[in-house]
């Protein structure tokens, strides 16, 4: 079981609480909307679980064919896409969920060898 610690700007320990039965998280990520994604393994399935910031399950996501995942970003737009970094042997892709798990796209990293692409982050346009 994986046991979340979440934490203010001043490093005070705010909240702890643990994932689904049987999880084992692996990536995590917050968008604006205060929504907790966590990249989760559960035997040989990996999903999203969301939470919101006092550790309500609020939504589980399947990835569907996504093997390999290796990142995840929320992207802090206002409709809270988060992106989810997949190896696949030797291509790295990037796939963008809705909150709810809805795949709105996918594309390939371009001229990337293995390795080249080991994380990804997201940042909100300067105004």
């Amino acid at each position: 079981m994986t046991t979340v610690q979440m934490f203010d700007e001043h490093a005070t320990l705010q909240r702890v609480f643990n994932l689904k039965d049987q999880s084992f998280g692996f990536l995590i990520t917050v968008n604006d909307n205060n929504k907790v994604f966590l990249a989760v393994r559960r035997s040989d399935v990996q999903e999203v679980q969301v939470y919101d910031t006092i550790g309500l399950l609020l939504n589980i996501f399947r990835l569907g064919t996504l093997k390999n995942v290796t990142g995840i970003a929320a992207t802090n737009s206002v409709d809270g896409r988060i992106m989810v970094l997949e190896d696949r042997q030797y291509e790295q892709w990037i796939h963008s969920f809705s909150e709810q798990g809805h795949r709105h796209s996918e594309f390939k990293c371009t001229n990337s060898k293995p390795s080249d692409v080991s994380c990804i982050a997201s940042h909100a346009p300067c105004q």
